[in-house]
């Protein structure tokens, strides 16, 4: 997308914002978004107007194509397999041009509304041998800077399940775009994991890592009002597996597969509770034994 088709994009989709009699002027924005791509006929992926967690505009790639090979989730629980989302991400276009057009339609929309968009609701930002998409997240990043010109506020967040490593040579660059990443699956700075929220305070003591679950699944708030997930990298964001595919996601979930190994006492996916909880004891009273060895030498 280059300027021109931006501040195009962008007038197609106010003056529908002003002009609109819908319940829903953001829906009403992003068709005509949509009717402006195609009117050029160009490619656009699909672009949501937000559920009742997000509250905000989405964007919508296909899995697979675009997601890590090495994502745990991939056909064992992947919300993106599941119900509406599934739908749209089953129209989905794989080309990078349509995901930065729909990207430009979602973050024009949330900057109208005074939001973020949330990016890849389905989907990621990767090739098909796991590295970045260079091209695409250039894109996204080039797009970002202009809605944050043109309406002095806006961008997007999203998750990636592209290795760390391969990605950090980006993330400030993006972030500093308007565009916040959050690694999936780390409990390092700016990640996000899947946990039961029984196995929280395991997790912390375990970890020592600075850890919040998300308020969205504990109180009546939203993406859009909390924030949290761009506004505090220094935390780690703790989602509760949920919906039918729930103990798919738990069982395939690095984290859980982590405190399993010690022997977490709070899995509520082990069948016997008190093995785990006597497993769990017995580790701890090896280590101890172990350091009190040390102390006496």
């Amino acid at each position: 997308m280059d300027h021109a088709t931006f501040a195009g994009l962008c007038e197609a989709m106010e003056r529908r914002w002003r002009t609109t009699r819908a319940k829903d002027p953001v829906a009403a924005a992003i068709a005509a978004g949509r009717a402006y791509f195609k009117k050029l006929g160009r490619p656009c992926a699909p672009v949501g107007n937000g559920d009742a967690k997000t509250a905000s505009a989405g964007t919508y790639g296909p899995i697979g194509l675009t997601c890590p090979p090495a994502c745990p989730y991939m056909d064992n629980g992947c919300y993106a397999q599941q119900g509406n989302c599934a739908l749209h991400e089953a129209r989905a276009n794989a080309l990078a041009e349509a995901r930065i057009n729909a990207a430009g339609v979602a973050m024009v929309a949330g900057a109208l509304e005074l939001k973020r968009a949330r990016l890849h609701v389905t989907g990621d930002g990767a090739l098909p041998d796991g590295r970045p998409d260079i091209a695409y997240w250039d894109g996204l990043a080039r797009v970002a800077r202009w809605v944050r010109v043109r309406y002095g506020g806006g961008g997007a967040w999203t998750y990636t399940h592209i290795d760390r490593a391969l990605f950090a040579p980006l993330h400030g660059w993006l972030d500093e775009a308007g565009v916040f990443v959050r690694f999936s699956d780390s409990w390092e700075w700016g990640g996000a994991i899947a946990l039961p929220f029984e196995m929280f305070r395991d997790f912390k003591r375990e970890t020592g890592t600075r850890a919040a679950k998300c308020p969205a699944q504990l109180r009546d708030t939203n993406c859009a009002e909390c924030k949290l997930c761009w506004e505090r990298p220094d935390l780690v964001i703790v989602f509760d597996p949920h919906g039918p595919q729930a103990r798919l996601i738990t069982d395939a979930s690095p984290a859980v597969r982590w405190l399993r190994q010690r022997g977490s006492p709070h899995d509520r996916n082990l069948r016997d509770v008190a093995t785990a909880h006597a497993r769990w004891l017995r580790l701890r009273r090896v280590q101890w034994r172990s350091l009190l060895g040390d102390a006496d030498r």
